[in-house]
């Protein structure tokens, strides 16, 4: 197994940044004598505002400070562009600067196909050509039949571009299948070590966990009990229904911890982050009706993403009625605000969520309170005299390999539960985009 295998946009991004410095640092004498010509012989200031412009991205383009692994490879390609444009408008001739429009395509070539490569090319050629009186032609020969020599010439490059396609994408196929066997070593390797953990546990943890399991069971039923109550008060058949399909789901839940010793079902659901948002609303529609009085629980729930995702819903549904048992008995907030969004980029088919869940204003809690939250979470193991709630949160939190923290923003409590979703693919038949899109590398 390789280890060191690394993307072809990172090798690329290194190269580039390498290369920047060195073309910043070589041209440093051209640039001055360059200053010297234009402003003090010539007395061109504007051209010589662009090439110095053009200098300080490559000035930018060799900095490792930014993150620019997204657009380095065009920022180059324009300031070669840039450098095509201006210095054969300044010379009154293409043949002496083409070097840089080949440079520019060999490093779309990259990311574009040959047909996008050729368009940009074609459009900066003839654009210079419009612009300039050709000066350097060979003798005897007509100026069109120089261009389409010169032309011709050029479209050799072409061969450059497309062994440079072949050698990224036959590079890409093995990165792709090296990382795929990387993640299925690294699955039975977790398989592995889950059993020989779950050999070697002790009587105290599995006291722990069945303490825990009973404990969750009978927080959920006490808030199912209230609902009914209310729902027979208030004379509400909807709300008593919606209480009988709860409870019908924990008689399951209890039928599979005769079987199996566990009620947590880590199985997955295939929704939108709106369609986690409303479930997860839905769930804690007791709390709702039994806090109305003193707190408002409320979902953002703007956006309508159409992407899926397999949520372990059963999971964070637990998370979500141990944190609002926690924080309405605790913390006592008069506005409880939950969010689903989507943070950071697709990595390899998953993708990171962020569950944050805002109480405000939280009253009587301090920064040290938060700290012993995060603590608390950060552990490897659950000890000490601690709230049950919060234990059964991190017992979950551990199970989705996830993180949970709290941020104290003046009276404000934030909760933020980051965790690792698959997504949905999505098999089904549809027409392809067309293949002239993100020009500019923004996919």
């Amino acid at each position: 197994m390789l280890t060191n295998l690394i993307s072809m946009e990172k090798i690329v991004d290194n190269a580039l940044q390498k290369a920047s410095r060195v073309l910043m640092l070589i041209s440093i004498p051209a640039l001055l004598l360059s200053m010297y010509r234009n402003l003090i012989i010539d007395f061109l200031p504007l051209y010589q505002t662009a090439i110095t412009l053009v200098w300080l991205g490559f000035l930018l383009g060799s900095t490792n400070k930014l993150n620019l692994i997204k657009i380095r490879l065009y920022l180059i390609v324009i300031l070669f562009l840039a450098l095509f444009l201006l210095t054969g408008f300044r010379n009154q001739s293409i043949i002496f600067v083409d070097i840089w429009l080949v440079i520019a395509g060999g490093l779309l070539a990259f990311r574009q196909s040959l047909r996008v490569i050729f368009i940009i090319l074609a459009i900066f050629s003839v654009g210079l050509l419009f612009m300039i009186n050709e000066q350097f032609i060979f003798p005897g020969v007509e100026y069109q039949v120089h261009l389409a020599i010169h032309g011709t010439a050029l479209m050799l490059s072409f061969v450059l571009f497309h062994t440079i396609k072949i050698v990224v994408q036959n590079y890409q196929v093995i990165y792709e299948a090296q990382m795929s066997t990387n993640q299925k070593l690294v699955e039975e390797n977790k398989k592995s070590f889950l059993k020989i953990a779950k050999g070697n546990e002790t009587v105290e943890q599995e006291r722990q966990r069945l303490k825990l399991s009973t404990f969750s069971l009978s927080s959920q039923m006490s808030i199912l009990e209230k609902v009914v109550k209310l729902a027979n008060k208030n004379d509400d058949p909807n709300l008593l229904g919606h209480a009988s399909t709860r409870i019908e789901q924990l008689n399951k839940d209890l039928f599979k911890y005769t079987s199996n010793g566990s009620y947590m079902d880590s199985e997955t659901q295939t929704l939108s982050i709106s369609e986690l948002a409303f479930t997860i609303e839905q769930y804690l529609r007791p709390f709702k009706v039994i806090s109305s009085d003193s707190t408002v629980i409320s979902f953002q729930n703007s956006k309508i993403l159409e992407a899926k995702f397999h949520f372990p819903v059963n999971f964070l549904k637990i998370i979500c009625h141990h944190l609002m048992e926690y924080s309405l008995k605790d913390l006592n907030p008069e506005k409880v605000s939950f969010e689903f969004q989507i943070v950071s980029n697709l990595v390899r088919n998953k993708q990171q969520i962020k569950m944050s869940c805002v109480m405000q204003p939280v009253k009587d809690i301090g920064k040290p309170e938060s700290l012993r939250f995060n603590k608390f979470m950060g552990n490897d193991q659950i000890h000490g005299e601690v709230n049950n709630h919060l234990k059964m949160i991190k017992t979950i939190v551990d199970r989705m390999s996830a993180s949970m923290r709290s941020n104290l923003i003046e009276a404000n409590l934030e909760y933020e539960l980051l965790f690792w979703a698959d997504k949905y693919a999505d098999n089904t038949s549809v027409t392809p985009p067309p293949r002239i899109r993100d020009i500019f590398g923004f996919s």
